[in-house]
């Protein structure tokens, strides 16, 4: 313990007893002072002057500030119809716990939050207690599945899971750690640290305690009265032929961490089956797998051929697991789509084939396999705590994220999005007249080619049969990039002031837990490692001009790099705006005050020693190049790599992302976001570069995960199963859009549903046309029919489902793509099971906007009783990204601070009564009381329900949907000021003349001034026995053969396979 620590728990008490608020704590030096002297002295620690102690008490203060308000999340879970946990109280007490409670005191001891670790205790039992009971007499196999967000801390929980299954009595854990060997190695140090105990401390280190081994050693050389577990593989070894021939014996606990590869699961399988006593076929062993990034290389791509076919990764994992008796499969991932969707064939009927040599003989082994790898028994949810940074917190999600900004508005940490890559980083080729090979941008699909060139052409290509057939993919041996775009060089030198910053920050960190000491700039451009090592040699070329101008240029000159970072540091995405706000931006109840305000001359002095060091590192195969972070030796590195730092793998300090790699797959895509995670002290250094098709495909991706997620927890308050959620996931729309083809190409038809959702024209067209005619057919056959209710601010009217179907399907309106034609099937296969037949249309007349339009206007009945109809604001783009998509695509994004246009939940509530709300209402307080109880036991129930009352004043929408009558649907309109969605009301006067300018050029100010934009929101409601619908799967598979190849080529990349002699 050191005075920092002491500090810490000083602190703790102190606010515990006071219930103090971050004033009291800022306030607390002179009053706890003494004590810290006082303990310092019993721990024999040595004096140290005011000014010293001081700055250790600001340290445990910002530490404590930032890890204990924290709100820890909790994990939610379906289980199988009639589960029945076998670890009860009697069983809990009989196990010792000593693996667990050392990493738990880890934990806690690595800066953790007391909240987080409790919630890590409470969520690794509950997943343990629904895997197979490890002392069963019977033969039993479990299946779950953990779903967390991408880098969120999936790895520390089924750390916490292995450490309580070894103590439970589980004996053989093996961890499928992704198919790449860096993801491997980082898996197997995590495991040594957090669970074995012992292991190299860094690379190239002798082996020593480490981790958990310094806080309790077990085993001969400690506490021998608990059973050492030992690791087969180490941080630079798989489970090779060579390991496996050491005929190791069962009679030892074992963890092995191993890639999922065909030849390590092959010796794995040999091993295992070798060791079988004499006349047995299975172990009386307990056999935990846990499958990390368990939608990756695991899943039966061929079980749609029948239940006796399966692909070599999925048959080795099936055979292991059926070489035992009782055994459990725990997958993890972050996107849980492809892990549903697989095949769930029953046993097969044939045997899976091992041929291999042993001394120089041919080999051949006939083994048995389980009959699937799908999560029947269990599925469970991990919500991270409020300070990790995630997609819901950068892009397009339906509910608002709570922050402190005025709008709640989305962390500003994209860059403008990236369109001068296709020349350097192509994934489209053409030969010109003049011989030359170049660049172009990809075009998937004949759909895509007429939304963007309609009937005119493409370069040299007058329409989509020319394109595709003069063009071709790129090959490894073609010679890009020419040059680095001035996008990746301006994201170079983003690197560069982020070092910077971070670098002045190190005085006050450099003593705490949560102190990150490494820097890394991810390059993820192409999968070509000839491409790969070509960026690194143009990085360095680029990278040593930029040093040697840092070190040579006079500071304040013009013409100096200075200038250049400076005019970097105050551009609309540049440093300055997120640097002095970023505790606005940060989750309400969380703070950071590593994270001090700075301004651009206080780095000046600082820019030299900030850049040297820096390593440039192209990571594959071909250079054999590896990131290493040693514990007491701080890294600046800028990695250039492809599939081996996509998926898993952890960048350490993390700050500059560059992405162009092109991929049809959105839930792949969600995986390659390494950017997402933790970082305390320097989350306002962090930068995200990447393309306007990324950034559209990752806003889809992360509202359908929100959907679902909260699809997923109302299933739980409803007692559901893991089959419940399975079929909603197979229905949603979304999945469809974002799901890997090779996933779901075998399928014969894709089911999806809109029952029980809301769906919104979240992006409204500005272009004058569709302004006009939307309108006017509002206001000519929509608003003559009108009624009042009994909202004071809102009108209705009764219909039925034909005049809906007409409106979608032909009436102008502002939905995208293919919404209409499949809302529009989804209504009438409704109709024909008697559901949907009742239709109300509302419109909202209140908003912000004053004075607003007479009624006439809008073409309202004379005879209703309103004055006028106010309009709602949305306040029109400020962000590149956002005025792109305005000024090129005529779309209009309608909330920077969510994908979400109703202006209040209970709006979607009119179709029910007084006590139908109060219900909906109560059923929600409840269910955030049961999660409040869960969270802090201490709290009496009338406390929790004080709590739960006074902090959310909004009641989600879908509680109200949930009452609706099966026969109910809503349609809501609302109005909007298009002078605010054209900033020409309520913004800056740069913003206001840019978007005049677009106004005049396309005669649109005459609309501006008297036209509403409109938009449509539609409340299915609840359907039990849901009707569904079917998407033919045929239009889905355009131009994916090539991908799926270009995936094989890339997942193959840089494992270091076991070649058997």
């Amino acid at each position: 313990m050191n005075y920092i620590d002491i500090f810490k728990q000083i602190i703790r008490e102190e606010v515990i007893l006071s219930s103090g608020d971050k004033k009291f704590i800022d306030d607390l030096f002179h009053q706890i002072k003494e004590s810290v002297i006082k303990t310092g002295k019993l721990l024999r620690l040595p004096q140290v002057d005011e000014t010293t102690l001081k700055s250790y008490f600001e340290v445990a203060k910002n530490e404590y500030l930032s890890v204990n308000p924290i709100d820890p999340g909790i994990s939610h879970s379906l289980t199988k119809k009639g589960f029945k946990t076998w670890l009860d109280e009697k069983r809990e007490n009989e196990i010792t716990w000593d693996y667990s409670k050392r990493y738990f005191k880890h934990l806690k001891k690595s800066g953790r939050s007391e909240k987080v670790v409790k919630e890590t205790e409470n969520s690794s039992f509950s997943i343990l207690g629904k895997m197979a009971d490890p002392k069963s007499k019977s033969p039993i196999y479990n299946k779950g599945l953990v779903v967390g967000a991408v880098q969120s801390g999936k790895t520390g929980n089924f750390n916490a899971v292995i450490n309580r299954a070894i103590d439970a009595g589980y004996e053989i854990v093996i961890v499928l750690a992704g198919i790449m060997e860096d993801l491997r190695s980082q898996t197997q140090q995590r495991i040594e640290k957090d669970i074995i105990g012992e292991g190299k401390i860094d690379s190239g280190e002798p082996t020593g305690s480490k981790g958990v081994g310094k806080i309790r050693r077990f085993g001969v050389r400690g506490d021998d009265k608990v059973i050492q577990v030992k690791s087969l593989t180490s941080e630079s070894k798989d489970f090779s032929k060579a390991v496996k021939e050491l005929d190791h014996t069962l009679n030892d606990k074992y963890v092995l961490v191993c890639k999922k590869n065909v030849s390590v699961l092959k010796n794995l399988i040999i091993w295992l089956h070798n060791s079988l006593e004499e006349g047995k076929d299975k172990h009386n062993i307990p056999l935990l797998i846990i499958d990390d990034e368990a939608d990756n290389a695991s899943l039966n791509n061929m079980g749609a051929k029948g239940r006796n076919y399966a692909s070599k990764t999925n048959g080795h994992i099936r055979s292991i697991l059926e070489l035992f008796h009782v055994k459990s499969y725990l997958g993890y991932t972050a996107t849980p789509f492809a892990n549903v969707l697989q095949d769930r064939n029953e046993y097969p009927e044939n045997d899976w084939e091992i041929k291999y040599k042993f001394k120089g003989d041919d080999v051949e082994k006939q083994l048995k396999r389980v009959d699937n790898i799908f999560p029947d028994d269990f599925i469970e949810l991990l919500n991270p705590p409020s300070n990790y940074l995630g997609a819901k917190q950068i892009f397009d999600t339906i509910t608002p994220i709570d922050n402190k900004t005025d709008d709640s508005e989305k962390i500003p940490l994209v860059a403008p999005a990236v369109n001068d890559y296709i020349e350097n980083f192509p994934s489209r080729l053409y030969q010109n007249d003049r011989g030359e090979i170049i660049g172009l941008e990809n075009i998937r699909s004949r759909n895509e080619w007429d939304e963007k060139f309609g009937f005119g052409g493409y370069l040299d290509f007058g329409s989509y049969t020319d394109y595709r057939r003069d063009t071709w993919s790129p090959r490894k041996e073609d010679e890009f990039p020419k040059e680095l775009p001035e996008s990746l060089k301006t994201a170079i030198k983003c690197f560069i002031i982020a070092l910077t910053i971070r670098e002045t920050r190190i005085p006050s960190m450099v003593n705490s837990d949560l102190y990150q000491p490494h820097n890394t700039m991810l390059v993820h451009v192409s999968r070509f490692t000839f491409w790969q090592n070509t960026t690194k040699r143009l990085i360095d070329e680029y990278l040593n001009e930029i040093i040697s101008k840092i070190n040579n240029d006079k500071p304040y000159s013009p013409t100096s790099i200075y200038t250049e970072l400076k005019n970097l540091w105050y551009s609309p995405y540049g440093f300055a705006h997120i640097v002095e706000n970023i505790k606005s931006y940060l989750p309400k109840g969380y703070e950071d005050e590593f994270m001090s305000p700075l301004v651009f001359n206080s780095l000046i002095p600082v820019f030299i020693d900030a850049v040297k060091d820096i390593e440039v590192k192209a990571i594959n195969s071909f250079t054999k190049d590896s990131l290493e972070y040693p514990k007491n030796s701080p890294k600046k590195y800028i990695a250039i790599g492809g599939n081996r730092l996509s998926r898993g793998f952890t960048l350490e300090g993390l700050t500059i992302n560059y992405f162009t790699r092109v991929t049809n797959y959105s839930d792949a895509l969600l995986q390659m976001g390494r950017w997402f995670g933790y970082r305390p002290g320097y989350l306002d250094c962090c930068k995200i570069f990447t393309t306007q098709d990324s950034l559209d495909k990752f806003n889809d991706t992360t509202q359908c995960i929100e959907e679902l997620e909260t699809e997923f927890i109302k299933m739980e308050e409803q007692g559901k199963t893991p089959e419940n959620f399975v079929l909603r996931v197979k229905k949603h729309p979304g999945t469809l859009k974002i799901t890997r083809p090779s996933i779901l190409k075998n399928a014969i038809e894709v089911k999806w549903s809109y029952q029980d959702s809301l769906v919104m024209s979240t992006q409204l067209k500005v272009d004058k046309r569709n302004i006009v005619n939307i309108w006017n057919n509002f206001k000519n056959n929509i608003a003559p029919k009108f009624k009042k209710s009994n909202k004071k601010d809102i009108l209705i009217y009764r219909t039925n489902a034909d005049e809906i179907i007409n409106i979608l399907k032909n009436q102008p309106n502002n939905f995208n793509d293919k919404d209409p034609e499949y809302l529009t099937k989804f209504i009438e296969l409704c109709n024909e099971k008697g559901y949907l037949n009742n239709w109300s249309v509302a419109l909202k007349i209140t908003g912000s906007s004053k004075p607003g339009l007479s009624k006439e206007l809008v073409g309202l009945d004379e005879n209703i009783d309103i004055s006028s109809v106010q309009l709602a604001r949305r306040s029109g783009p400020k962000n590149k990204n956002d005025k792109d998509l305005f000024f090129n695509k005529r779309l209009f994004r309608a909330s920077s601070k969510s994908a979400n246009i109703i202006s209040s939940n209970e709006d979607m509530a009119i179709l029910l009564s007084p006590n139908q709300k109060q219900e909906a209402r109560d059923k929600f307080y409840k269910f955030k009381a049961i999660e409040l109880k869960r969270k802090d036991g201490t709290l009496s129930q009338k406390e929790v329900e004080r709590r739960v009352k006074e902090k959310y004043k909004t009641i989600p929408e879908r509680y109200y949907r949930e009452k609706m009558n099966e026969t109910d649907g809503l349609l809501m309109i609302y109005l909007f000021d298009t002078r605010y969605s054209f900033n020409q009301i309520g913004s800056n006067e740069t913003l206001k003349e840019e978007f005049k300018d677009y106004i005049d050029k396309n005669d649109l100010g005459d609309v501006v001034e008297n036209t509403p934009l409109v938009g449509f929101a539609i409340e299915f409601p609840p359907i039990e026995k849901d009707p569904g619908g079917t998407y033919l799967q045929g239009d889905y598979e355009l131009d994916i053969d090539e991908e799926i190849n270009d995936e094989m080529d890339d997942e193959l990349e840089g494992i270091n396979d076991v070649i058997e002699s």
